[in-house]
């Protein structure tokens, strides 16, 4: 188990002979502090930890209403219902708290594992043919799939490297950024110069139809979307749609000859880490629910197309943490 429960304490409410197990959930420089009454002995010295453990059921519905209560007075909603950002924010917080729990060992299992799903996901919804063993067995134990190629196998080697890159990063989303995000994508797979945006103006998207941006003003657009972007979370608008609708536009400025929908996804992934919530897994078998939430996005269709990402957020994760009794909505 983390030490997550030592940030629980017990105390007596005045006028009452009652004890209670507390904590404070902060969210934005905003608190709330949750009690749960102690039904245990506590004329000696308290075991913090087995009284936590105790009320774990307890402690996750109320830290979720806590959490969601401190959310919805925060955030301004620009394309989605307010019932499905509490919905998808009570599966963010119940992720968050049960992998808090979780022994360190169990931890790390758990991150390896959601890391092979992950690689395999974004690299499988862009074509790449690998299995999710053979995924496992390249990453894990370098083991090469003889019947493969070496562009796929690279595709998927490179994430390594990529996936620690984007979790050591502290800084904010920059060109920088998302170029060295491309140059570890793309390195070694022949699809594009890595880490360079595109000179060709000659560049067809399948299923858009719209001019693309043009090559010289490929930087002057990125860094018009990043700006908003802040500028919008900073005015409290929800994090979650606002990384959805940067995607968006990402994929639309396509500023590379190959390998936008991996880095568009890295870019999307660090947004919403950043603000606490658990990564995306991009599924191979979600490819056509993705790509028609893009055309959504594309037909500005915004509210459906956050709809979608979110209801596949909840949905994966559900999938992701079988102990999560958590229903799409």
């Amino acid at each position: 188990m983390t030490e997550y429960w030592k940030k629980w304490f017990i105390e007596k409410r005045e006028g009452t002979d009652s004890f209670f197990l507390s904590k404070d959930i902060y969210f934005k420089g905003r608190r709330k502090r949750i009690r749960i009454k102690c039904t245990e002995d506590l004329k000696k010295p308290p075991d913090i930890e087995k009284i936590v453990l105790h009320h774990m059921n307890e402690i996750v519905d109320k830290a979720k209403s806590a959490k969601i209560s401190l959310v919805s007075d925060y955030y301004t909603l620009e394309h989605i219902p307010i019932k499905l950002m509490q919905d998808f924010e009570k599966i963010a917080v119940t992720t968050q708290i049960i992998l808090d729990f979780l022994p360190i060992h169990e931890q790390d299992i758990y991150k390896k594992q959601f890391g092979m799903r992950y690689i395999h996901g974004t690299t499988a919804i862009e074509g790449n043919t690998l299995s999710l063993q053979q995924v496992r067995d390249l990453i894990e134990f370098g083991i090469t799939p003889q019947s493969k190629n070496k562009r796929e196998i690279f595709e998927v080697s490179n994430f390594e490297k990529v996936l620690k890159y984007r979790t050591e990063y502290r800084g904010k989303v920059t060109l920088a950024f998302i170029k060295k995000l491309h140059e570890l994508i793309i390195r070694e797979t022949g699809e594009a110069e890595p880490g360079s945006f595109r000179h060709n103006d000659r560049i067809m998207i399948v299923g858009y139809d719209s001019p693309l941006c043009p090559s010289l003003l490929i930087e002057e657009q990125l860094q018009q979307i990043i700006d908003e972007y802040y500028t919008k979370t900073k005015n409290n608008y929800h994090p979650f749609e606002q990384a959805v609708l940067f995607h968006l536009q990402l994929e639309t400025i396509h500023p590379f000859d190959d390998g936008n929908g991996r880095v568009g996804r890295e870019v999307f992934n660090y947004m919403i880490t950043k603000e606490g919530y658990p990564p995306m897994l991009f599924l191979g078998e979600e490819r056509e629910t993705y790509i028609s939430a893009l055309k959504d996005g594309n037909a500005e269709k915004y509210e459906e197309m956050v709809k979608i990402f979110m209801k596949m957020y909840m949905k994966l994760y559900a999938s992701a943490l079988p102990d999560l009794e958590v229903h799409e909505t």
